[in-house]
């Protein structure tokens, strides 16, 4: 095992962590704005307040972060660039030229 395969498997765990960081900060601001809208006093508007605007920099630094790690796997070319694309064309089935282009990704097309 390389420094590249090391490396890899590091960026495969962060991008399987990542998406249930930005579920945890979208559900933190969803949350800060509910109490936002239940809070009956200034006080309390003012914490909920907090809560979003934390809640909006977790999602930007966690989607930040994403874009990061998907750059630097994409430039030095230790994990997948792009996923294979296929065109198929399917016909109407009436002896028509018209039809539906369906773009497929990955295998099983």
């Amino acid at each position: 095992m390389n420094l590249f395969d090391t490396m890899g498997i590091f960026f495969e765990i962060i991008n399987a962590i990542i998406p249930l960081a930005i579920g945890v900060g979208v559900l933190y601001f969803l949350w800060g704005a509910s109490k936002y809208i239940t809070a009956s006093d200034s006080d309390g508007q003012l914490e909920a307040r907090g809560m979003i605007v934390n809640g909006i920099l977790i999602l930007f630094v966690m989607v930040s972060v994403w874009g990061l790690v998907n750059l630097i796997v994409v430039s030095l070319g230790i994990g997948p660039t792009a996923l294979p694309y296929q065109s198929i064309n399917v016909g109407s089935g009436t002896g028509s030229s018209f039809g539906t282009r369906i773009f497929c990704w990955g295998r099983g097309c």
